[in-house]
């Protein structure tokens, strides 16, 4: 019985410690901090010619499921514990990662973007942007591994549907040349409220 009423108390204990660990808010000078570590070393390493759009590729892992890697199903209906992402670049609070393309068009009679099917004529091909913050960033390891030579990024996927990602959003690129960029178009969710299913046709 005192067996027992020990794992219960230590079994309390490990609850405790978790909540108070995942819901405690962080101390804004050690935030700051680790934001700014982060932000120069991610500078440091990022390259590109001019005339290249995006910063190379990258492989995404959560830092929970560390050891399935390089194997994809972990038996969870979930995202994948890794997958692998084009770097857009950064923004104010972290990484911008490319991990799609899908056909979109405007619709004048909703005033709505909405996912193109072979009808419309003015779709244009967009990128679905993924917007991880540095505050779920554990961790890079610059040159890979023997599976895949681009930096592995560990993340904790604590987000909208157990994700890595803030926020999603729709990019189109414009311009030729040198002198091609992004623009945002929409978010992923302004379109997810009328269409479920996209027509992707790449990444």
């Amino acid at each position: 019985m005192i067996n027992l009423l020990s794992l219960l108390y230590d079994l309390l204990k490990d609850i405790l410690r978790f909540i108070l660990k995942r819901f405690k808010k962080p101390n804004p000078t050690e935030l700051l901090k680790q934001r700014q570590i982060l932000r120069s070393e991610f500078e440091r390493h990022l390259n590109k010619n001019k005339t290249e759009l995006i910063f190379g590729e990258a492989i995404i892992r959560d830092v929970s499921r560390i050891d399935i890697y390089p194997n994809y199903n972990d038996g969870k209906k979930s995202i994948s514990p890794w997958f692998k992402v084009e770097v857009k670049g950064l923004y104010h609070r972290g990484l911008e990662v490319i991990i799609g393309i899908d056909s979109i068009f405007y619709n004048e009679n909703l005033c709505q973007w909405c996912y193109a099917t072979n009808d419309e004529n003015d779709n244009i091909n967009a990128f679905l942007v993924g917007q991880i913050p540095f505050d779920v960033i554990r961790g890079v390891e610059w040159n890979g591994d023997e599976y895949y030579r681009c930096p592995h990024i560990y993340c904790e996927f604590i987000k909208k549907n157990k994700q890595p990602y803030e926020n999603l959003i729709y990019y189109e690129l414009q311009g030729s040349g040198e002198y091609r960029y992004f623009i945002k178009i929409v978010e992923l969710n302004d379109i997810i409220k009328n269409h479920k299913h996209p027509h992707r046709i790449g990444v």
